[in-house]
């Protein structure tokens, strides 16, 4: 009877290969993973800007933010300026503002 004795030498290198190998799938999957996750949020960032568009078409508003404070607001529709008093929006034609005691508001 031949009988082959197994190589230690051998078994090392394959066992060192299938972990190279294991590792190089892992981080090619968790690369993947990672694109397919930036993929998703660009879309449904994309579809949630359209919905937000939409939505005020159909309802005729607009989104406005003051630049300084972040604060955003959703007016009526049909101004091409907004000025912000308090919790008030004033919806205006002209560039100048109809009071010095407004801040303008930036459309998004």
């Amino acid at each position: 009877m031949n009988h082959a004795l197994p190589n230690p030498e051998w078994t090392a290198h394959q066992q060192r290969t299938t972990q190279e190998f294991t590792q190089m799938v892992l981080r090619n999957h968790e690369r993947a993973m990672a694109e397919l996750h930036d993929i998703y949020d660009k879309f449904t960032r994309g579809m949630a800007e359209n919905q937000r568009q939409w939505s005020n078409i159909l309802n005729r508003e607009e989104d406005v933010r003051n630049p300084s404070t972040g604060e955003t607001f959703k007016v009526a529709a049909g101004h091409n300026y907004y000025w912000q008093r308090g919790n008030s929006v004033i919806g205006t034609t002209t560039a100048s503002a109809p009071d010095i005691d407004l801040t303008p508001l930036e459309k998004y």
